[in-house]
Parts: structure tokens; C-alpha cells; sequence
């Protein structure tokens, strides 16, 4: 995973996260050949664990969410320390709104050219994904048709979340997205392949036009190819191995 936002000195950093159920440690390092040799890592603690796989680094911020609470926390990684903290309204945690993926995939946080969101569940929405906006004085939250236990991984790009059917499936599909713009929905069929069976996590990064994953123990990037008709659709999703080769306001 890495950074979006064009940081000088930090641009090649590559941030490692750990395992999924309550972890306070993750790694950084700071160019690609370091990551593959695993050395000259920087170790940071967290002053709470996190859950799941849902996490993003933005301008020099970690965003999590927080082991067994309906909290999200943006950890400055300069200060080395929380500087600002929001509970999701009625958020589902502990497994009890997951991805098919389980792993305490309860909360999804993802960044893109248009903010910082989130995607979840709650009680009242029988299961379907709900996304919120957090980057903005009042929170905005949108109800989809997307049912979180039924597929595998979901990200945003330009203001679009699509999601992907399965977490395992080598030949799989991106089979809907909702336009947080519009309020349109569509249900697609866009290839993606899913290389190690076991797609745990999946960012995109802006900076970079790429989605990064983390695949059974291997970090893996995407190309996208986007077409321009009235929104973004990404057109083909290919895997391949990382391992072989306007600022977001503060969240209210």
C-alpha cells in the first residue's frame, strides 16, 4: 500500500499492515527494494489496534478503524498520534457486517480524487452496503444495493464504488457499482482476476492509477484502463505481482 498524495521524501513508501484482529504495529518502508528484501523497515505503534483490512494511507495519515468499535481514527504519522477520531451511526463491527471474506472486514475506508469514505452496514439496512463521505463538515451517507456478506472486496474511484463478486475466484468479475454523484447504480461485468485465491484487501491509489491488494501473503497491483462515458468504468483489471517487479480535509 502506498500513499497517493505526493509527499516529498515519502513518495516510494510502502506501508505494510499486519494481520487484521486488534495488530498496533505496521511497517514502513521506504522504496521497493527494501520492502523485497525486508530491510530497513520503520516499526510504528498505534495507541489502538485495528480490524480488518479497510484501512488507507493519505497524506501522511493512517485511517483505521478501531478493534471491536463502530470508531475511525486518522493517525498522523508525522506527530505519531491520533489527531482526529469519528463513530460511524449504527455501524455494524465484530464480523457481524462483513465482507464474504470475514476478518473483521466490517469497515471498509478508501480514498480517491474525490475524498475519504467509507462502507459499511447496519441494523436497519438488512445488510446492504452503506457508503458515507467523511471528509466533509456534515456527514453524507448513501444506501446501495450491494449486499456486503455477498462479495468479496469493494473500492472507490472518482466518486464510484464498484465492487468484486467473489475473493477467490481466479476469473472473476466486477458485478456492480453505485455513482455517489448521481445516485446511479449499475450492475456490471467487468473482468478481474483474483491471482493466489485469497483477496483480502484492495486500495485504489490515485497518484499512481493503480489498485494495490494484498492476495494469500502476496502484495499485488492492478492496471486499470478507464473510458469517460458520463462516469468512470474501469474496463480491465489485470493482476500482477508488486513482489516481482485536492488534499482531504480533516474528518469530522
Amino acid at each position: 500500500m502506498k500513499d497517493p498524495a505526493l509527499l516529498p521524501g515519502k513518495e516510494n513508501n510502502i506501508y505494510i499492515m499486519p494481520g487484521y484482529a486488534n495488530p498496533t504495529k505496521f511497517y514502513i518502508y521506504n522504496n521497493y527494494e527494501n520492502y523485497i528484501t525486508k530491510r530497513r523497515k520503520t516499526t510504528v505503534s498505534l495507541p489502538a489496534g485495528w480490524a480488518g483490512t479497510g484501512y488507507v494511507i493519505f497524506n501522511d495519515a493512517l485511517y483505521f478503524a478501531q478493534y471491536n468499535t463502530a470508531k475511525v481514527h486518522a493517525f498522523n504519522m508525522t506527530a505519531k498520534k491520533v489527531s482526529v477520531s469519528a463513530t460511524l451511526p449504527d455501524a455494524l463491527f465484530q464480523d457481524a457486517g462483513k465482507y464474504a471474506v470475514g476478518a473483521y472486514t466490517d469497515i471498509d475506508l478508501a480514498v480517491d480524487e474525490q475524498g475519504l469514505w467509507a462502507m459499511y452496514t447496519t441494523r436497519k439496512n438488512d445488510g446492504f452496503i452503506v457508503i458515507s463521505r467523511l471528509d466533509t463538515d456534515t456527514l453524507r451517507v448513501w444506501t446501495t444495493n450491494a449486499k456486503k456478506s455477498q462479495i468479496g472486496n469493494a473500492l472507490f474511484i472518482c466518486g464510484v464504488m464498484h465492487t468484486i463478486g467473489s475473493h477467490t475466484e481466479f476469473l472473476d468479475r466486477v458485478n456492480y457499482s453505485f455513482d455517489t454523484r448521481s445516485g446511479a447504480e449499475s450492475y456490471e461485468s467487468i473482468p478481474f482476476s483474483i491471482k493466489y485465491a485469497l483477496l483480502s484487501q484492495l486500495t485504489y491509489n490515485a497518484r499512481e492509477r493503480l489498485l494495490f491488494g494484498w492476495d494469500a501473503g502476496h502484495m499485488i497491483t492492478y492496471s486499470a484502463t478507464f473510458k469517460h462515458i458520463l462516469s468512470v468504468l474501469v474496463t480491465s483489471l489485470i493482476a500482477k505481482d508488486a513482489d516481482l517487479f485536492e488534499k482531504v480535509r480533516n474528518m469530522k
